[in-house]
């Protein structure tokens, strides 16, 4: 396996507060395992129903604990308010993760490629140096773009 996709951790009470301190042990697991790469904050999880404070933590532990173990830290941070997005663009460029993962926007979804590409491009040109990858996903977010479109006007 070389991604494994990080769900919230939780301090298995009723409060379901956010469980950070085990990231570290379970970074070595996984790097032992031969994972290379972890995706942080990914759809499959609560993600995005968290505040930005609640969002940046995760990453920040897990940028930390890849210090040690050598493994690519992929962030997700659409699913957002614009501004948000953009705080945590910033702040994954910040802590210096190794990519980031973006979903489009979902409540004022783009109506073409190129509103797609305008959203991506204000999202990297808050985050410059840090890769950013967009995140297809058309049967979720019911964002159908043409990619070959999409592709043909990205360098334009």
């Amino acid at each position: 396996m070389n991604l494994d996709p990080q769900w919230i951790l939780t301090d298995n009470t009723n409060k379901q507060l956010l469980n950070l301190s085990v990231i570290p042990e379970y970074a070595k697991y996984l790097a032992e395992g031969e994972v290379k790469a972890v995706l942080v904050a990914g759809t499959t999880g609560e993600e995005p129903a968290l505040s930005v404070k609640e969002r940046k933590k995760p990453t920040e532990v897990w940028a930390e604990a890849v210090k040690t173990t050598k493994q690519h830290v992929r962030v997700q941070i659409g699913g957002a308010p614009f501004p948000d997005v953009l705080e945590l663009a910033g702040h994954a460029e910040k802590i210096k993760v190794g990519s980031i993962l973006l979903l489009s926007e979902l409540f004022f979804k783009p109506f073409d490629e190129k509103e797609l590409i305008s959203y991506l491009k204000a999202v990297s040109d808050v985050a410059p140096n840090t890769p950013l990858l967009y995140y297809h996903t058309p049967k979720q977010t019911n964002i159908y773009i043409h990619m070959g479109q999409f592709f043909e006007n990205v360098g334009n």
